[in-house]
């Protein structure tokens, strides 16, 4: 008895019509001996920051977006980290959507067809490249060879729902569920016009991947349901994982949402999309969802060679490259692969950052929902895009241990807020603000010291710090054409604070980089919303690196820099003080990681043949910590971050303006703007317990920096000019070629 005959004969028994199909979670789950996912609503190896920070960006975009159900799965380091449920699976019954809630997937089973295809490419049961009527001889010919390969990568000419003249082939069934068999699915398009000639234009197709089910089927000698069953539903543990038919009433069950006419969100008419197959047919909950990402990201069901086909960016016929690997699309920087998926009542989205083997789910029931948005949002809260930083190449500077985030916001109540300026091909800046703690800053200043390593530089405010000791406004970083636009920003919002009615002078601190190279600094694009909009979006949590805010046009040792960030706690016989660091680089020198001369080996490096390349600067380090240090010991700590510069290989050039700011959070050390007493009395600590802190500075600048150049992605802007990312390979082959890192 076949696959197909066995569904049939499981949906009659229970006396299901094709119309109306009630009760089929038994049926068409493959009938797997799984046992249950065992979730209740998450799974939680986020660190608490981490997850509090996720969930504030999903709550945020359901409020911004209305959207009714939301449920993300996260994957970090090759495992599930996260799963969790917002909103109402079925808003009307008031049903909570878990770990546990099915959601079509829609477009997302396109990557399962092509999984199965590069099986049985490995099998030698498919040939990429042979005319799919090899396969499927009851397709009809179109005049031109398509391939399975062309269907794979929406180069078949075969037309989407909407963008070509479909024609179906009529038949009257009378079985229950005639498009069980992705073969009779072909009839409902099988008789239209290619649009293009195959493999010379790209044009995404989900009639093409019918047809490929088809082909799969033929190719496997397997029904395609079986197929998906046995090699990878099994092998991944996804017991919910099943073909999308009607499940009215089902408590388990998303219910899906629309806007009708007038903009109210309404319920959806339910649809059954199991015809589709590899095109759009499945639906699982999130957990089983997350258990594919981390199967994909593990390499658990092809090799490697399958694996770099299917996220390689294919090309045309004349040479040109897509945006679309083998079953999966890819970002313009080609350091995220994935797919989207699109129903009258789903909206998915899956991120996968292959390098860090970390990825992001997202399945929501409204069809108005952006669920790109909502995994951008989860990336940026989860500081993500794709490339690694230092410690996920392996490599640790110091000795001492990073904090739960490993970034200046492990301090506590420091936050962080960016703002990115990139305005068509030459506009590459921002703003990036620093938060000391969530009052207000002017009536509740706290200690801080500048430190100038090489004055080349605009610093505005850093004369009164140094003269008064203290800091009364957010920290501000951006261009240095920009730096009194920005400065009378945090003037402005300074005075719009409550409490702050009878303010007549404030203290503003801005620091600058020149990013001339990349910007059109000279158009001052950074205008005063920008700060504005940095300084109210601060927040807690994972901190963007590279290419964000005052980092998007800024250059460094020879490659791409940026906003780099790290941190540090002491053990607690030393205090278990917390030491932050973020930097904004934008030097030049010989790049060195943890001793290993990266530049030279790399062939980048300042002074290469004795030919002095023009100067760039500058390099803004903030240290933030929650150690009760005066002013005076501040200064001691900023000192030493120019250690953690050298350590990375700057010379601290005549062009380079090179500044730190390090500022206490301690309660205990804050001063009042207004005050009754006439002495004051404050408990700091003592001068010889301060080289831990040292050494916390030090360590976390130097690796704030290497953060900065891997987080960087390559950069076009002004004029045409390029900036390219460091490739994190080679940083890697060079530290084990010097012992920094063991050898494979």
């Amino acid at each position: 008895m076949t696959w197909n005959d066995n569904m049939v004969r499981r949906i009659m028994a229970r006396r299901v019509t094709v119309r109306r199909i009630h009760g089929l979670i038994a049926c068409f789950v493959f009938l797997l001996p799984l046992a249950a996912t065992g979730q209740d609503a998450r799974l939680n190896r986020l660190q608490p920051a981490a997850a509090a920070a996720v969930d504030e960006a999903v709550n945020a975009e359901m409020r911004g977006q209305m959207a009714v159900g939301i449920a993300i799965g996260i994957v970090q380091d090759g495992k599930i980290a996260y799963l969790q449920g917002y909103g109402s699976a079925d808003r009307e019954r008031g049903t909570p959507v878990t770990s546990e809630t099915v959601f079509n997937w829609a477009s997302n089973s396109k990557p399962l067809a092509a999984v199965l295809a590069m099986q049985l490419v490995e099998a030698k049961a498919l040939d990429l490249d042979a005319d799919v009527r090899t396969y499927v001889p009851e397709f009809p010919a179109k005049g031109a060879v398509i391939t399975a390969r062309q269907l794979l990568c929406h180069q078949s000419g075969i037309p989407h729902y909407s963008n070509g003249q479909i024609v179906p082939t009529e038949i009257d069934y009378r079985e229950p569920l005639p498009f069980l068999d992705p073969i009779q699915s072909l009839n409902k398009f099988n008789r239209s016009p290619l649009i293009f000639e195959p493999g010379t234009k790209v044009d995404y197709s989900s009639y093409a991947y019918v047809l490929l089910s088809a082909v799969i089927q033929r190719a496997g000698k397997q029904p395609f349901g079986e197929q998906v069953e046995r090699r990878i539903a099994r092998p991944l543990n996804m017991a919910s994982l099943q073909l999308d038919l009607e499940t009215k009433d089902q408590p388990q069950w998303a219910v899906g949402y629309l806007k009708n006419e007038e903009s109210r969100v309404v319920r959806a008419p339910e649809e059954a999309h199991y015809w589709k197959h590899g095109a759009g047919g499945f639906k699982s909950n999130v957990a089983d969802f997350a258990r594919w990402a981390e199967g994909l990201l593990n390499r658990r069901l092809t090799s490697e060679a399958s694996e770099s086909a299917m996220w390689t960016r294919q090309c045309l016929k004349d040479g040109q490259p897509t945006s679309f690997g083998l079953g999966f699309q890819l970002d313009e920087g080609g350091l995220g692969v994935g797919h989207g998926g699109s129903q009258p009542e789903t909206r998915t989205q899956m991120l996968l950052y292959p390098r860090t083997r970390s990825g992001i789910i997202v399945m929501c029931n409204c069809s108005f929902v952006s669920a790109k948005a909502v995994a951008a949002a989860v990336a940026d809260a989860l500081g993500w895009n794709g490339r690694p930083r230092a410690r996920d190449l392996g490599i640790s500077i110091g000795i001492l241990q990073p904090g739960e985030l490993n970034a200046i916001t492990d301090v506590r109540g420091v936050r962080v807020g960016q703002r990115s300026v990139i305005r068509g091909s030459d506009v590459r800046t921002g703003v990036t603000a620093v938060m000391a703690h969530d009052g207000n800053l002017f009536q509740s200043k706290v200690p801080a010291a500048v430190h100038v390593a090489n004055g080349f530089g605009k610093f505005v405010g850093s004369t009164q710090i140094n003269e008064l000791g203290v800091l009364e406004t957010p920290i501000v970083l951006t261009n240095t054409l920009s730096t009194f636009a920005a400065a009378d920003a945090v003037v402005a919002w300074s005075l719009m604070q409550p409490g702050n009615e009878e303010v007549r002078s404030v203290n503003p601190v801005v620091g600058e980089c020149n990013d001339g190279h990349l910007n059109d600094i000279r158009g001052q694009h950074v205008r005063a919303a920008d700060v504005l909009e940095a300084i109210r979006e601060a927040k807690s949590g994972a901190v963007a690196e590279g290419c964000a805010g005052a980092g998007v046009g800024t250059r460094c040792l020879g490659w791409k820099g940026g906003i780099g960030t790290s941190s540090r706690v002491l053990p607690q016989k030393l205090g278990g003080y917390t030491v932050g660091v973020l930097v904004q680089t934008n030097f030049d020198g010989l790049l060195t990681i943890d001793g290993a001369p990266v530049g030279q080996e790399l062939g980048r490096f300042f002074l290469k043949a004795d030919v002095v390349r023009q100067e760039h600067g500058s390099c803004i380090v903030i240290v933030a910590t929650d150690a009760p240090v005066d002013a005076r010991q501040l200064s001691r700590l900023a000192k030493r971050a120019t250690l953690g510069l050298a350590g990375v290989g700057s010379p601290i050039t005549h062009g380079s303006g090179d500044y730190v700011l390090a500022f206490s959070t301690a309660e205990s050390l804050r001063q009042s703007f207004v005050s009754d007493q006439t002495v004051e009395t404050r408990t700091t600590l003592r001068d010889d317990r301060l080289s831990p802190l040292f050494q916390a500075v030090r360590e976390a600048t130097e690796e704030a920096v290497i953060n900065s150049m891997l987080k960087a992605t390559t950069t076009s802007g002004y004029q045409g000019h390029v900036v390219e990312a460091i490739d994190p390979d080679e940083v890697v082959r060079v530290c084990r070629k010097f012992g920094m890192l063991p050898k494979q």
